[in-house]
């Protein structure tokens, strides 16, 4: 299994890891007042944070993890904000499957766009087999997070609707988890998981042009 790294997706995800550090940095200083004005919602913004991290989903926008994550860590701690994160990643996931699996490639190409489709079809032909799909879709979903993914399951696969969302539910445990306790960590720790980040990426990318 061969994965391609470009230049672009790598400043995108250095990008999305320089936001999530500072509104860590930003609720850690204001962690009392974030505290006061999001539990004031109670449930409804329990609710919300759910919502929210599944739209984010469907529509492929990254603020769940760069903004949502950091503040729910440091308002309602770690292991609630995972569960929650959990329970927005597989509501998400889960729409985007339906539509792509009821709908097909007209409606996912609208909302993502053309070109990103395509890359996804070659992606998922080259990276997805064609047997034991339950336990990719787990472990693409807790340890190589792929653009598109529950739109390209649901597109090129012919994996079951439940089988996806019980992999999903339990591959989003790790990265649930992880970013959830990543949240609360002093700034410096996260600085150095981010140098530690990029010696990785950087190796995947000299790698990925090696093999090309």
């Amino acid at each position: 299994m061969r994965f391609q790294i470009s230049l672009k997706s790598i400043g995108f995800t250095l990008l999305v890891v320089a936001i999530f550090v500072g509104v860590s940095l930003t609720a850690h200083t204001y962690q009392n007042a974030l505290t006061s004005v999001v539990k004031a919602g109670g449930a409804w913004g329990v609710a919300a944070f759910v919502v929210l991290t599944a739209l984010f989903t469907i529509f492929l926008i990254p603020l769940d993890v760069s903004v949502l994550i950091p503040i729910a860590a440091n308002v309602w701690g770690p292991i609630p904000t995972a569960l929650m994160s959990v329970g927005g990643w597989t509501l998400g996931s889960a729409t985007a499957f339906f539509l792509a699996r009821r709908f097909g490639t007209p409606l996912v190409e609208h909302i993502a766009g053309t070109g990103r489709v395509r890359a996804a079809e070659k992606t998922a032909k080259r990276t997805i087999p064609k047997r034991h799909l339950f336990w990719w879709a787990l472990f693409m979903q807790a340890l190589v997070p792929m653009d598109l993914i529950s739109y390209a399951f649901g597109l090129f696969t012919d994996i079951e609707l439940g089988q996806y969302v019980l992999a999903t539910a339990l591959g989003d445990l790790v990265p649930g988890f992880f970013f959830a306790y990543a949240g609360v960590l002093p700034v410096w720790y996260q600085i150095g998981a981010v140098a530690v980040g990029i010696a990785i990426v950087g190796v995947l990318f000299w790698q990925s042009r090696a093999d090309q």
